[in-house]
């Protein structure tokens, strides 16, 4: 999510219980938080559908993390220096609020 989207990330944590999953500071101060998805679920790419300034990455999509950098900044693993098997270890399920609203907002 970029900045933008921090605030609309807000409301939907103080609504819906969130787990502390892997997360990513991105180049510009936006975060991606990262997840795991059931087997079996597509999950498709979509800027701004399930709220103003959240993007979704799924099949077929990538983000930028730890060390890359652009002209905005560098990214950074958040709160936390890890190795690989760490990081796999980090990667919560995605709760199921979120699955369902990012099913609900690709027209299925």
């Amino acid at each position: 999510m970029d900045r933008a989207g921090l605030g609309a990330w807000g409301v939907m944590q103080e609504a819906y219980s969130t787990p502390a999953t892997l997360t990513g500071r991105t180049g510009s101060g936006g975060l991606h938080l990262v997840f795991r998805v059931p087997v079996g679920v597509t999950i498709r790419n979509s800027a701004s559908r399930i709220a103003p300034g959240i993007d979704v990455r799924g099949d077929g999509g990538y983000v930028l993390v730890e060390p890359s950098a652009n002209l905005a900044g560098v990214y950074q693993w958040r709160d936390f220096e890890l190795g690989v098997d760490d990081l796999q270890a980090r990667i919560l399920e995605a709760p199921a609020w979120l699955l369902a609203r990012v099913m609900e907002t690709r027209g299925l």
